[in-house]
């Protein structure tokens, strides 16, 4: 299993007990976010620099977002100063189900498959182009549509 792939597990698990979640794409990394009751809270929701993150595929560690940002550059991925919220921002369904493709694609890639990563990248544009379409005609008829 890959780190979406735990995160998913993660987040029905945590649904199921009650406790919000989301995934979160970072780059060359995926984390669930712990997401505040707001019928719970007092004042505003916490700032996204204050909310906690967990990196499931690191034994469940919880991270703050500048731990999220120290992650990513010790995967060599260069975050500017105050760029990471806008990497912070929640996944749909279908950008997790997507990435997941795309990571079983690159799997197979680095296992010396080619033509099975080939294939998988072929049905994530196919699986696309007919979330695209669904959109498209959910947006004309006036109708909403969960990804």
């Amino acid at each position: 299993l890959h780190c979406g792939s735990l995160s998913v597990l993660l987040i029905a698990l945590l649904e199921e007990l009650g406790v919000r979640a989301e995934g979160v794409p970072l780059p060359a990394h995926f984390v669930v976010r712990l997401v505040p009751d707001r019928t719970r809270l007092v004042g505003p929701p916490p700032p996204v620099d204050a909310q906690l993150y967990v990196d499931v595929f690191d034994s469940g560690r919880l991270l703050s977002l500048g731990d999220a940002a120290a992650l990513l550059a010790a995967r060599g991925v260069d975050i500017g100063p105050g760029q990471l919220p806008e990497f912070a921002t929640a996944a749909s369904h279908r950008q997790i189900f997507l990435r997941t493709i795309a990571n079983v694609a690159n799997a197979c890639a680095r296992a010396g498959d080619e033509a099975g990563g080939a294939l998988w990248l072929a049905e994530a544009r196919v699986l696309q182009g007919l979330c695209d379409e669904a959109d498209t005609v959910r947006r004309i008829s006036g109708r909403r549509g969960r990804d």
